[in-house]
Order: structure tokens, then C-alpha cells, then sequence
């Protein structure tokens, strides 16, 4: 019988934002405990439930071991093992045939996030770029609405949560994810900041474990999260509570749009030499001017550049929030208004604040507009 050896690893249980350093006691060639790998910060030397349950999953009876191939059709459960050779062999023969009669453009390479492991999603990357085949981007497949709602909106996806600050919140909002259940580390952060006065809120079609620890739960009808935002946005302008500075300095509120097609205003449309500027609307010189040689432009209204109405971004946006007051937000998500009312003034003053999101909050159709809306809420008030 060999010795006990201790390996350190990583938890494979996939919490968003977490990879838990693990200590993997090894005997005779198997994993018998975990145990959570120790880190300078105490609070990182951790492990939950679900990483030890992890083992649960490796050693299953049923989880399999050997390839299979489908020797029935398809519905009729029947395989056959095959040896690691003959399944490499077969798969590449496969890929091969595909290529000579279709190209090799034609296989699409589509993997899921990076859970699945960092040195396996770059072989498997590699692997694709090697047979020179179509790799579908991990979060541009259509069916992610929080990477084709955040990628547009902030350049960059961003998964997980929507804030200035992580360290020292004075709110807390869990919108449409369930941490007490999916990401623990992330729910003991929200009870340790609960102890210290910080209060959290839950928006959720379903009264979950975190809702139920909430200091205010509101329960939305699924799908109608946008009309919230928009509502919350309604009272926020209403109170003259959106961060102007940080609307200037970060977004393009201040951008001209043309109400002809939709783009934005650039120089080449008023046949100038610096054409690929974008424009603004210097208020001084009463006339349409580069972003960059503008110290500050306007913000709200619709003006005429050369023969051409363009309103400002921001205009824009306030023109949709304006079509939505809470009473009408209320109606449509089944949320109280004075909530509604309640959580925009909340969310809007007690700064730094977070709203923790993640899949759930997308996982309806046009899920992307959804976290777009929520995030134009954020940069609304500063909170990014």
C-alpha cells in the first residue's frame, strides 16, 4: 500500500468568481479528502459543500470512465466501449472528412465558460486554431445574454456584478442570482455585511434562501426586469439624483446621435477633415465639435449640425426612462410601486453600491437588453 500524498489543486465546482485552493489528500492513486488549501489572506482558505461534494461526482458508479460509441439509433441506448486509440482515431477521421468535403471553416469549435478549466480551454482553443476551424467565442453564441448585454455596453464582458466598489458596499443587490445556494462565499460575504448594517436586497421571480434573508425582497415577474430598471431610472431623474460628472467622464451620454439612421455624429458627416471624430455639442460655440475638444458638453437636448438632428445619447436614454414611471413599472413587474420608489432613492444615494447579478438574470428572450438596461442604471448613478 503506497503512502498518503497531499496535492494542491483547485476546486472544480465552478462558483462564478471563485477557485478555491484545495489540498488533495491522495492514496494509491485516489483522491480519499479535500481539505481547503491554506492562503496569506485567511479568507481565502475555504471550501463549501459543494467542493467537497466534489468527490461524489469523480467517483460516481455511473459517471463514465471509457468512450462509447453509438452503435443504435439515436434514442435507443445502445453503445460500445471503445479504446482511448480507436476514439482519437475515429474523431480525427471524422473531422478530416468533414474538412475535404466541406472546408474546415465548416466545424465549429464551441466550448462553455471557463469553468471548464483554464489549461483545458486553451488546448481546447489551440486544438481549433490548429484545424484551422470556426471557434465560436464562449460568450458570443447567442444563448448568454449577460456577455451579448455587457460586451456592447462596457466594451468588455462582465459577469457577476455591477459596482464601484467591492470592498466597502452600503447596499447590497442580488438581481436574479441566488448566492445562498450558488455561490457561498459570495452569501457569507452578504451576511458578514448585513452584521455591520449593510442592508441587502433580493429582486427574484422566486422567493429563494437569499430572499429569505434579505432586509427587502421584491418579487418580480419573470422577464420584466428592464421595466424595472427603467422604472427605478424614472425616479432617479425625478429626484435629481443621477452622477452627471461620471456621465461626462465615462459614458457617451454626451454623444451626438443622428435621428436619420441611428449612428453616431462623426465629422465625415459634416464633410470635415478630423472625419472620424466623434461629436458633441459644445454650448459656447453653440455648434457641433470633437468629444476630446470639448471640457463640457451638452448632456440633454436635440440640435441641428449642418443640417443634421442629432440628440444626445443621454437624451435619448431619458426619453425611453421617461415612458416608464414607477406606476407603470409596477404594473408591468407586479413590484409595489413604493418599492420601486423606495430602492431607486436607496440605490442612488447610499454609494458605493452593488448589484450582484449572474445568468439567471438573462434567462429569459432579450435577456442581453436586460443586463444592458441594468447597466446603463449603474453608470447612471455612478456605481461602475
Amino acid at each position: 500500500m503506497s503512502a498518503e500524498t497531499i496535492v494542491r489543486t483547485a476546486c472544480p465546482a465552478h462558483c462564478p468568481g471563485n477557485a478555491c485552493g484545495i489540498l488533495a489528500h491522495v492514496k494509491d492513486g485516489k483522491v480519499v479528502k479535500l481539505e481547503p488549501a491554506p492562503f496569506p489572506d485567511k479568507r481565502l482558505t475555504r471550501i463549501c459543500q459543494k467542493g467537497l461534494s466534489s468527490l461524489q461526482i469523480t467517483y460516481h458508479p455511473d459517471r463514465l470512465q471509457y468512450p462509447m460509441r453509438r452503435v443504435g439509433q439515436r434514442g435507443e441506448d445502445k453503445w460500445e466501449r471503445l479504446s482511448w486509440d480507436e476514439a482519437l482515431d475515429y474523431i480525427a477521421e471524422r473531422l478530416k472528412e468533414v474538412a475535404a468535403k466541406y472546408g474546415s471553416r465548416s466545424v465549429a469549435w464551441c466550448m462553455g465558460g471557463p469553468g471548464s478549466g483554464t489549461t483545458k480551454f486553451g488546448a481546447y482553443i489551440r486544438m481549433a486554431g490548429c484545424f484551422q476551424g470556426t471557434r465560436v467565442s464562449t460568450w458570443g453564441y447567442g444563448d448568454a445574454a449577460d456577455a451579448c448585454g455587457t460586451t456592447p455596453t462596457f466594451g468588455a464582458h462582465r459577469l457577476g456584478n455591477f459596482t464601484a466598489s467591492l470592498d466597502n458596499p452600503k447596499l447590497n443587490i442580488c438581481w436574479g442570482t441566488n448566492p445562498g445556494e450558488s455561490t457561498p462565499f459570495l452569501m457569507r460575504e452578504l451576511l458578514d455585511a448585513k452584521e455591520e448594517g449593510i442592508p441587502l436586497t433580493v429582486i427574484d421571480p422566486m422567493f429563494t434562501i437569499t430572499a429569505s434573508k434579505a432586509d427587502e425582497f421584491l418579487g418580480v415577474r419573470p422577464g420584466t426586469d428592464t421595466a424595472l430598471a427603467l422604472g427605478m431610472m424614472y425616479q432617479i431623474l425625478q429626484d435629481g439624483l443621477e452622477d452627471r460628472d461620471f456621465m461626462y467622464r465615462y459614458t457617451v451620454g454626451p454623444y451626438l446621435i443622428r435621428q436619420d439612421n441611428g449612428h453616431y455624429l462623426r465629422g465625415q458627416d459634416l464633410g470635415r477633415s478630423n472625419s472620424d471624430a466623434y461629436l458633441v455639442w459644445d454650448t459656447e460655440a453653440n455648434e457641433a465639435r470633437p468629444v476630446d475638444s470639448v471640457e463640457k458638453p451638452a448632456l440633454e437636448g436635440s440640435y441641428n449640425a449642418g443640417g443634421i438632428t442629432g440628440k444626445t445619447a443621454f437624451q435619448m436614454l431619458k426619453e425611453l426612462i421617461m415612458e416608464y414611471p414607477p406606476s407603470r413599472a409596477a404594473e408591468i413587474t407586479g413590484v409595489a410601486e413604493d418599492k420601486i420608489v423606495r430602492l431607486a432613492r436607496a440605490y442612488a444615494t447610499q454609494k458605493p453600491a452593488v448589484i450582484h447579478t449572474n445568468m439567471g438574470l438573462g434567462c429569459t428572450y432579450y435577456g442581453d437588453t436586460t443586463f444592458r438596461v441594468v447597466g446603463m442604471l449603474a453608470a447612471l448613478t455612478g456605481n461602475i
